[in-house]
């Protein structure tokens, strides 16, 4: 199959989050995004869109659209976004990723969707950004352990840590491609069965 290499970086700590992966050039959209976003450990409890300058790539039950810069994501593929867009999860929390796709095409004896090369960060901490920014700006200790009401900050549900500095952790990345194919399909499935999208 022929992969592209693609840079996912959180937009506010590119350095701290993010993963480097070769991702299948064939994929429609609505995939791709979902091969991303469980890779970043996405539970898709939420919408997610594309933004590539002013065009806005949307699921197809996201809502309504009457203006020319909104579409389904579900009719495009990777080659059909620019080498540089936008990737938006939980639309409105803040979980704007920046990818980059490289332009050099890679052969690789694989059907997977995708396969991580490298990254940082354990993963999208569900239904609290707070909570990160929170330690990413050190209004909270990364020792810490429990909620904190006053800050509205609380540990993870969707991964574990047994403290917020856990989350800087360094990856297995073999064992996160161990189990990233079986994810991706079963996420689709239950996207499609459930109709989330």
């Amino acid at each position: 199959m022929i992969y592209r290499k693609i840079t996912v970086r959180f937009k506010d700590e590119p350095k701290r989050f993010y993963r480097q992966m070769y991702i299948r050039q064939d994929l429609d959209l609505f995939t791709l995004g979902v091969a991303i976003l469980t890779a970043l450990g996405a539970t898709f409890e939420h919408y997610f869109m594309y933004i590539a300058g002013r065009k806005r790539y949307l699921p197809e039950n996201f809502e309504e659209y009457d203006i020319e810069e909104e579409v389904f994501m579900s009719n495009f593929f990777l080659l059909d976004l620019p080498q540089k867009f936008l990737l938006e999860y939980d639309t409105g929390d803040g979980w704007d990723f920046e990818v980059s796709v490289s332009p050099t095409p890679y052969v690789i004896r694989s059907r997977e969707f995708a396969m991580i090369i490298k990254g940082a960060g354990q993963g999208i901490w569900e239904d609290n950004i707070r909570a990160l920014y929170a330690y990413f700006s050190g209004r909270v200790s990364g020792e810490t352990v429990a909620e904190d009401e006053d800050l509205g900050v609380y540990p993870p549900w969707n991964f574990s840590i047994e403290k917020y500095s856990d989350f800087d952790n360094p990856l297995d990345i073999d064992a996160l491609n161990d189990t990233l194919q079986d994810e991706i399909i079963e996420n689709l499935k239950r996207l499609e069965e459930n109709d989330v999208f």
